[in-house]
């Protein structure tokens, strides 16, 4: 989540609300990992929701504000890198 906060310059609890929100209608998994939380999105949606979300993820490759949170990322220095528990 921290990479989340850092990322889009938001508070912890409103990340945190979205992503419930995200786990409760079943887009997201989470798994903890000693401290961290790893997030992924649900591999059993249908195949429509992921071209979606494909599309999506393209359309705002174009976008500043998204181009932004990614450097922003980049920039973040304790970053649990190659690291995952979700499968």
């Amino acid at each position: 989540m921290c990479e989340l906060t850092h990322a889009l310059a938001l508070s912890q609890p409103k990340i945190s609300r979205h992503l419930a929100y995200l786990r409760q209608y079943g887009l997201l998994n989470d798994c903890r990992k000693g401290q961290w939380v790893y997030y992924k999105i649900n591999s059993t949606l249908p195949e429509w929701a992921g071209f979606f979300l494909n599309e999506v993820a393209d359309a705002l490759e174009e976008n500043s504000l998204y181009q932004q949170d990614i450097i922003r990322l980049h920039k973040m220095t304790d970053r649990p890198v190659g690291e995952s528990c979700c499968n």
